[in-house]
């Protein structure tokens, strides 16, 4: 059996998520904003759901909605931080039985797993038939600008760059990776949002907040010097600013809906 390709440092995830989850409340606007984006998709499925299950708790701000919402009996949240999670697991090893679920709902906790493919399909087992799959993540277009500005200083100072942003995914490859997985009725599609932000440092600490720092396996191992964050944050403002002096940060937000074949 082919064992999957090591982009993400889970370890490495999982402390910084331990050690950030107490800001948290200094990104909740937003995260609300985009889950209610999420959750209006149940509203728009003619149908209840007997046991509905939340991969992510974000802080508890997906799972309070989810625990409240008229087409949902019941809820069960999980998460890989135990204070905000009924279940505590890494979403690349779910502990869930077959036809445990009639909806798995997700926000961005499938972003860094080294498995997607593996992990869909034990969600899809987890479904029951005709169950509903609706996942959130960060598309190709994501932190573009942050990307082209730490390629932009690594290569004016050191004559090459390192991986810096990790890899999202590409809407055209979304509804092929439903069909690839055994979901049935694939359904993708993408939303891009412009936030704002005075400065890229601080930016920087809402990525940090937000779980989204450089977990990647083959990041730089050493010290990045202040000279290359300089040269960064000036091509940032040269290119990405306002007449308002605030910086553009692109999200993109591709939603994939699937189900599993009756």
């Amino acid at each position: 059996m082919t064992q999957p390709t090591m982009i993400f440092d889970v370890r490495l995830a999982t402390s910084r998520a331990v050690r950030w989850q107490s800001c948290a409340p200094s990104l909740a606007p937003m995260v609300h904003d985009i889950s209610a984006r999420l959750l209006d998709r149940i509203d728009d499925i003619s149908r209840d759901f007997v046991h509905a299950l939340n991969l992510g708790s974000h802080h508890a701000i997906m799972a309070q909605p989810l625990r409240t919402h008229p087409k949902i009996k019941r809820f069960t949240g999980c998460d890989v931080l135990a204070r905000d999670a009924d279940v505590v697991c890494n979403p690349e090893y779910l502990p869930f039985g077959q036809n445990s679920f009639d909806l798995v709902i997700s926000l961005g906790a499938l972003y860094g797993v080294n498995d997607l493919v593996g992990t869909l399909i034990q969600i899809r087992h987890s479904l029951v038939a005709d169950g509903m799959l609706l996942v959130m993540l960060p598309g190709a277009s994501t932190l573009q600008e942050l990307r082209l500005s730490f390629a932009a200083a690594e290569n004016a100072l050191y004559g090459g760059s390192s991986p810096r942003v990790a890899p999202f995914v590409d809407i055209r490859d979304a509804a092929s990776l439903l069909q690839r997985t055994g979901y049935e009725l694939p359904v993708c599609d993408s939303e891009t949002l412009e936030i704002l932000y005075p400065s890229v440092y601080a930016l920087m600490a809402d990525l940090r907040h937000a779980g989204y720092a450089n977990n990647l396996v083959e990041r730089a191992q050493t010290f990045s010097s202040r000279r290359l964050f300089a040269a960064m944050r000036d091509h940032y403002h040269a290119h990405f600013a306002g007449a308002d002096g605030k910086l553009k940060a692109t999200l993109e937000l591709v939603t994939l809906t699937g189900f599993k074949p009756r």
